[in-house]
């Protein structure tokens, strides 16, 4: 109706009444477009108050200035149709764009004015504001997508099992059913917010996302809203943080970035952005508060999930064995790490009780863990330590060492075990090795009879190794044959059979190694070549492989073979070849010893016979006119120059050392008084260059006079200066630990023992000190063995430094030793102790270029008159040192002795 008024009357007469009612209405806006330039000719009060503009200043605003570009439904061609006559009127939706930015969503209804000839006088614009219609259809939409949105987020939680695939996934449903236009969650370290765990992201670009940064600001900005989120409605490239400036220039509209954290801690950040202003409402924020709860929740478990596995890693690749004991009978077990497999148990077996843990120690050793358990017990020890040997599932026999907790009920009663199970078979086996090989030096420093020696030699490697079966062999050089000379377990009937075995190549193992002077190794007799004509009598001894060494004398001289035989085939490792070359080396200093004794009691016996005991230098002396003839070796050996003069006896004294008088004067009187047969006595003299040399004198008095008194005395010396080195080297030998220098086991419980006896005749004071290298075992492991050899010369060197030369330091295992202190009270030794383990902690080990860091834990008690053996304070000690290692180690603990 207001169209056709407006065709058929002047423009002028248009504000007559009815045209007025319309243009006052405020249901709706009105107004009058100018088709030409598209700028309104009227408004009525609605519209201005629709788009937020006064009227003088809309009128001068066109059609297009307050047109949103970005409408998506109005189509700009329509009102061009509008204007040209291809349509007459149009009704839709558009949008406008209010004063203040915000976007208007209008119900829209043109319409074309045109006169009686057909031209185009104006247009009418009818709105109708549907902003707040729409405002509630969008915001139902949202929550609709934002419900769907959360139900699939809580299935992908359900159905998660990682942390990095869970957040991947939130990002794609926040995008593609939440509406969002981007998504990005970043997880840090809550240890090191530097350290990005997680980041993923998903949708439109936001603009350069800098995770780290994110971090910093979540950990130090203050948040606008609260502590756990911050909105952005309004996004401006020039305001706010960096991360949201760089995603208004990427054109998002809005950001809510909420914390999502682990046991209550902030570890990371949800941010999401829309293409809307004014997205996030406060129902919009409560629903995805509620998701990030839920995702909070998912990391703790998805973490402590992740924590589970890399525990398990650690145990399954570890060499220890976790393991929890019920108190009962049997020791039941309630769990053990599967990594138990490696000995060849089964953990279901052993956790369904088919298969008791006492069941798998070692029968000799069950009755010895069950007394120590039960005497932890009984003393309420909170932690304890024992070894034992195991039974493999294979059948071998492993040495673990226990480290347990044990857990007590109000009544004292013991709930529950857990311990730590180590194989410590390889440091046994080290140890076994060691006191062999002392034993057999001890032996040797003795002078026991090389068959003795070369028996014990061959026990202590078939205890070491049961498998193994040996022989030593002797180099007969007269008929170039070999002879049996220790074979504790081969039949007699197989020794007989290889004994005079020919030194000769291609002849049995043993032979062939003595005559090429090479290790040989026999997988197999029976396809042996080498092994041909024996192999029958070697199957009947149930013999199936041979590995020989060649034992060779300083000079390379080959003076047997040492043997290792094996009841099955079998070839051998680097450790087995390393072990038959040492005890090959062992057999060739007890060789070479003995047969040098033989030699030189040979050849004394030879000179005895023809110059009445002459030896290498010959002296012939008058006691009563003190006179002497020396040869001119025997000047030699002194070191006496008489340059053509009569030597005396006072001459020959005065070369003598100062330590060695006394003991020489008694035995040659002794002799010259007839109370010894005869004269023999090493001492030391004085050499011409100055320096001392241990000489052996022997004589015999050949003519009294007839009240006896001796008239002439005929003797030998002998230069003992190298044997005496030999024997002082074969004494440190025995009694000193050849890789560090210190004293060995044998020998530091000697020296304890005698300071037990001192203490109890002076009544003086002395400690004892046990000390343990901390985590030797992973200098070993991740640094190798030589690494480890390295530490303990290292250790053994600051020990040396630290302590007085009346101190005696030991090493009386793998990484263990003791130092006994004589003369010294607990303070001091507590200051010394303290000074050693600061020491040792600023020292590092260089090895290779590689700086190794040591601590040591430090056990002190004192010794006492009550000890009745060594083992006595060494205990305390050892108690002591568990106590520094428990309370963290890289300390020093004291413990009082019973009596003090």
């Amino acid at each position: 109706m207001l169209a056709e008024r407006l065709r058929n009357r002047p423009l002028a007469s248009q504000t007559d009444g009815l045209l007025r009612h319309f243009y006052d209405l405020h249901v709706m806006g009105m107004a009058i477009l100018n088709p030409v330039d598209l700028r309104w000719r009227e408004v009525n009060d609605r519209l201005c108050e629709i788009l937020g503009y006064e009227r003088s200043v809309l009128l001068e605003r066109s059609w297009e200035e307050i047109s949103d570009p970005s409408d998506p439904v109005f189509d700009p061609q329509t009102l061009q149709k509008l204007c040209s006559g291809g349509t007459q009127a149009h009704t839709g939706e558009k949008r406008f764009l209010h004063r203040d930015g915000h976007v208007v969503y209008a119900g829209i209804h043109l319409r074309a004015v045109r006169d009686a000839r057909g031209g185009l006088r104006c247009c009418i614009v009818i709105l109708q504001d549907l902003t707040q219609i729409q405002q509630t259809a969008r915001e139902a939409r949202r929550e609709k997508h934002l419900h769907t949105m959360i139900s699939r987020v809580n299935q992908a939680i359900v159905r998660s099992r990682g942390l990095k695939p869970l957040l991947q996934e939130v990002c794609r449903i926040s995008v593609e059913m939440g509406g969002f236009s981007a998504c990005w969650i970043g997880v840090w370290d809550l240890s090191d917010t530097r350290n990005l765990r997680v980041f993923v992201r998903a949708g439109e670009d936001v603009g350069d996302v800098d995770p780290f940064h994110s971090s910093r600001e979540w950990q130090k900005d203050p948040m606008p809203n609260d502590g756990e989120r911050l909105v952005l409605n309004e996004l401006r490239p020039d305001e706010g943080l960096p991360g949201s400036r760089a995603a208004a220039r990427a054109g998002r509209r809005s950001v809510a970035r909420f914390a999502i954290g682990s046991r209550g801690a902030v570890t990371g950040t949800v941010n999401l952005f829309s293409d809307e202003h004014g997205f996030f409402i406060p129902s919009v924020e409560a629903l995805l508060v509620e998701m990030v709860d839920d995702l909070s929740v998912a990391l703790d478990r998805l973490t402590a999930m992740e924590a589970l596995e890399l525990a398990n890693k650690v145990v399954e690749s570890s060499p220890v064995v976790l393991c929890r004991w019920s108190p009962q009978t049997g020791r039941p077990v309630e769990y053990i790490s599967s990594n138990v497999s490696r000995w060849g148990l089964s953990a279901a077996e052993l956790v369904s009780g088919q298969i008791p843990f006492l069941d798998v120690i070692h029968p000799d050793d069950r009755a010895r863990s069950q007394a120590e358990v039960a005497e932890h017990v009984r003393l309420r020890r909170p932690r304890y330590r024992q070894e034992y040997r195991v039974v493999t599932g294979t059948g071998d026999i492993i040495w673990i060492e226990e480290f347990t907790r044990a857990e007590y009920g109000e009544d004292g009663e013991p709930l529950v075990f857990e311990g730590v199970l180590t194989d410590i078979t390889p440091r046994k086996q080290e140890e076994q090795r060691e006191a062999a090989r002392s034993h057999v030096l001890s032996l040797l420093a003795q002078g026991a009879e090389l068959q003795i020696i070369l028996d014990v030699l061959a026990e202590e490697v078939e205890l070491e190794c049961p498998d193994m079966r040996c022989s030593i062999m002797l180099a007969d050089d007269a008929h170039g044959a070999l002879l049996v000379g220790a074979a504790p377990s081969l039949p007699a009937f197989f020794t007989r059979a290889v004994n005079g075995t020919p030194i000769q190549e291609n002849i049995g193992s043993c032979g062939h190694s003595a005559a090429t002077g090479k290790v040989v190794i026999s997988e197999d007799i029976q396809t042996d070549p080498r092994w041909a004509p024996g192999k029958n009598v070697a199957r009947e001894a149930g013999l199936a492989s041979c590995w020989s060494a060649p034992i060779l004398s300083t000079r390379g001289q080959v003076l047997g073979t040492f043997a290792v035989y094996h009841e099955y085939i079998h070839s051998p490792s680097a450790r087995d070849i390393h072990l038959i070359q040492e005890k090959a080396n062992l057999a060739a200093i007890a060789i070479e010893r003995t047969r040098d004794a033989e030699a030189l009691k040979e050849s004394a016996e030879r000179w005895r016979f023809a110059l009445e005991g002459a030896g290498d230098g010959v002296w012939d002396w008058k006691p009563d006119t003190d006179e002497a003839v020396l040869s001119h070796r025997c000047k030699e050996i002194v070191g006496i120059d008489d340059g053509g003069a009569t030597p005396h006896y006072q001459q020959w004294l005065a070369r003598v050392h100062p330590d060695d008088l006394d003991h020489l004067n008694e035995h040659l009187w002794s002799h010259l008084d007839g109370r010894l047969p005869n004269f023999v006595c090493e001492h030391r003299v004085r050499d011409s260059r100055g320096g001392w040399r241990w000489i052996l004198s022997r004589g015999l008095v050949v003519r009294r006079d007839e009240r006896g008194k001796p008239l002439r005395m005929v003797g030998t010396v002998t230069d003992i200066s190298e044997r005496k080195r030999m024997e002082q080297e074969l004494r440190e030998m025995a009694t000193t630990d050849y890789l560090t220098g210190l004293a060995n086991r044998r020998h530091f419980l000697s020296r304890v023992t005698e300071e037990i006896a001192r203490l109890e005749r002076n009544g003086h004071r002395a400690v004892v000190m046990m000390l343990d290298l901390d985590h030797f075992k992973a200098v070993n492991d991740n640094f190798g063995h030589s690494a480890g050899d390295a530490v303990l010369r290292h250790f053994a060197h600051l020990m040396r430094d630290c302590l007085r030369k009346t101190d005696t330091p030991g090493r009386v295992g793998g990484e263990e030793f003791s130092v006994l202190l004589p003369d010294t009270a607990i303070e001091a030794a507590l200051h010394l102790a303290e000074r050693l383990r600061a020491r040792v902690e600023q020292v590092p080990v260089n090895v290779h270029g590689l700086s190794i860091p040591v601590t040591v834990s430090i056990g002190l008690t004192p010794l006492c008159s009550t000890d009745m053996s060594p083992d006595d304070a060494l205990q305390r000690a050892d108690k002591a040192l568990y106590q520094a290692k428990s309370s963290g180690r890289n300390r020093v603990e004291f413990l009082t002795a019973p009596d003090s």
